[in-house]
């Protein structure tokens, strides 16, 4: 049976692998405006974060599948709160979606 203390560690590598790889993503997105080759770009940076998120995750796994699960909930959580956090807000004011303030 796996410890409360193992589940914690677990979903804190989690949380801490989300960030390193949507962390990278966002900077490899931000980099392709500037990028002189943006393929390249893109397949090195997912080859780095896909092998790190895989060897990470398998160093998890020999804690049992506990901790696979609970590492891969801190991933998915991670990942909902950026994407919450990133997304446009959408506004209720009556001027059609339009964010700037209208004088009358």
């Amino acid at each position: 049976m796996i410890e409360p203390l193992e589940i914690l560690i677990a979903f804190t590598v989690g949380v801490l692998l989300g960030l390193m790889y949507f962390g990278g993503l966002s900077w490899t997105v931000g980099k392709f405006a500037h990028a002189r080759n943006p393929i390249a770009l893109y397949l090195v940076s997912f080859g780095v974060r896909m092998t790190a998120l895989l060897l990470a995750l398998f160093v998890v796994l020999k804690f049992g599948i506990a901790a696979i699960l609970t590492s891969l909930l801190g991933i998915i959580v991670v990942r909902f709160v950026l994407t919450a956090w990133f997304s446009p807000r959408k506004t209720v004011s009556g001027n059609g979606g339009d964010r700037r303030a209208t004088m009358k």
